[in-house]
């Protein structure tokens, strides 16, 4: 008899992220909506969105995400936990998911 398999299981990596829509495709994010993964410190492309040229990821800790950008060339930083979202001149930046210093984000406009 075949062993059922749950689909819970297969959209989590043995990391405890989940998966996500984008991958680590960062190209995706070029519209400014995307849900991808990051590994460590991070330069996210959204050329010309809001006059942000890109979202840098700066640090991630157990259960928080810090990220920055520039704004009519002023620098703009912020940090959020899981479940929180980081707006930046109308680009919205929230936090899905954290495991050590990789997460999961999901940027709207």
């Amino acid at each position: 008899m075949a062993k059922a398999t749950s689909s819970k299981a297969s959209n989590q990596p043995s990391d405890g992220l989940p998966v996500a829509a984008n991958g680590t495709d960062l190209s995706a994010c070029a519209n400014g909506n995307c849900e991808v993964r990051v590994d460590g410190p991070t330069t996210i492309p959204v050329p010309g969105f809001s006059r942000i040229n890109n979202v840098r990821i700066e640090q991630i800790i157990p259960g928080m995400v810090t990220a920055s950008t520039t704004v009519f060339g002023l620098p703009v930083f912020s940090s959020t936990a899981v479940g929180g979202t980081i707006a930046l001149n109308g680009l919205n930046v929230k936090i899905v998911a954290v495991h050590g210093n990789s997460a999961v984000l999901r940027l709207s406009t």
